[in-house]
């Protein structure tokens, strides 16, 4: 996750001694009581090794269970070792995500450590009740480790805007807007040239739409996949690159046979961030048509690329992308209708591209390095330190 990953790097960078805990099973795997990079210092500490067949089929399953489980064996097994570690260590703050929610709360209650929640968008707000923005009790149930964040807040909450919601989440929950940060992801400046020529594997001349995804269902790949052989009748030098892996890549490689467009299609599987950037700055369109959100880091990635952008009015793009000014937003509702004229329009309509893309030009202005959105959140986390001091 790239979020992770660079909040592990940029803290790395500034000075701050990052320690990391990480449940391993014991007789499962042998490992040293730390081990020490710069500034990262991983600590394992060891799990049952009988919980491994029940994490197998929730795994298997991908039930929601697996997250409420590994709350509770966490909280239970651990809570003595991570009280150890914060004793020995007193750390300016807990940086707590995933599975570890319960366990945080705990951890501050007992050593009045700071404590920062993080959070990776939110399922929550298309499981609201309308009118009454509330939860069922099964959905309460179902999603209580996250409730529990919003009700045990700790000194902030750090949300991604992934297009999910999540700044009405927290109003809804009543979480204070003062400790609370809802921030888009950065992108990475690499010296990395790399890229696919994706332009080499068709005849000159076409006009190339990219759509990049983990090949699951809810990416909506198969709904362009639909609206293709209508496309092509208007705009028949049209071509479709898809970027990305998963489950679903020979479903919709099937699909798109049968639909008699596999020709015009190519699935070229997983690249990395750097590459995929590259990449795309040779096609001519990126298309987005998720059906849970679509402002998603391969989006931004479009947008830096600075290709005109067809995706979805479903409101994860509201604030952000403007119908007709830096995209074309389509009804959720009929997309597979609406896509092959966005597409005719974007082709053909030669000064209508180019208004779209100087949009895009200036939208990619608004996005920060992942440096710079690091150093907000640090520097945000700092004043809460200082404030705690004073």
């Amino acid at each position: 996750m790239p979020a992770v990953v660079n909040f592990l790097k940029e803290s790395s960078k500034q000075g701050y001694d990052v320690h990391i805990t990480l449940p391993v099973f014991e007789r499962k795997f042998k490992c040293k009581p730390f081990i020490r990079e710069d500034h990262l210092i991983v600590h394992p500490y060891r799990l049952p090794s009988f919980f491994l067949p029940i994490i197998y089929i929730l795994l298997r399953k991908g039930s929601f269970l697996l997250d409420h489980f590994f709350s509770l064996i966490t909280l239970i097994y651990s809570f003595g070792f991570h009280k150890r570690l914060l004793s020995r260590l007193h750390p300016h703050f807990i940086y707590q995500m995933g599975f570890n929610i319960v366990l945080g709360y705990f951890l501050q209650k007992s050593s009045e450590c700071l404590l920062i929640n993080r959070l990776f968008g939110t399922f929550i707000w298309k499981r609201l009740k309308p009118l009454t923005n509330k939860l069922s009790l099964w959905q309460r149930f179902r999603n209580f480790p996250e409730l529990f964040n919003y009700r045990h807040h700790g000194n902030l909450v750090v949300m991604s805007n992934d297009g999910t919601r999540g700044d009405k989440v927290l109003e809804i929950f009543r979480v204070p807007k003062e400790k609370s940060l809802f921030l888009l992801n950065g992108f990475a400046i690499e010296d990395n040239e790399s890229y696919l020529d994706i332009r080499s594997m068709f005849p000159p001349d076409v006009f190339l739409v990219v759509a990049m995804a983990r090949l699951v269902a809810w990416k909506g790949i198969d709904r362009i996949l639909l609206a293709l052989p209508e496309a092509l009748e208007y705009i028949p030098e049209l071509r479709l690159v898809v970027i990305g892996d998963g489950a679903q890549r020979k479903m919709l490689e099937s699909l798109a046979a049968s639909l008699g467009v596999l020709r015009f299609v190519r699935f070229v599987g997983h690249m990395s961030h750097a590459k995929a950037l590259n990449t795309l700055k040779r096609a001519d369109l990126f298309i987005s048509a998720q059906e849970l959100s679509n402002l998603s880091n391969c989006l931004l990635e479009a947008i830096l690329a600075g290709l005109p952008i067809i995706s979805l009015a479903d409101g994860s793009l509201d604030g952000f992308l403007k119908d007709g000014e830096n995209s074309i937003l389509l009804n959720p509702q009929n997309t597979e209708r609406e896509l092959p004229q966005a597409l005719k329009k974007i082709a053909r309509n030669r000064t209508f591209n180019r208004h779209v893309r100087r949009g895009i030009k200036k939208k990619r202005e608004e996005i920060w390095t992942w440096h710079d959105r690091i150093s907000f959140e640090l520097r945000t986390i700092e004043r809460i330190i200082n404030k705690g001091k004073q």
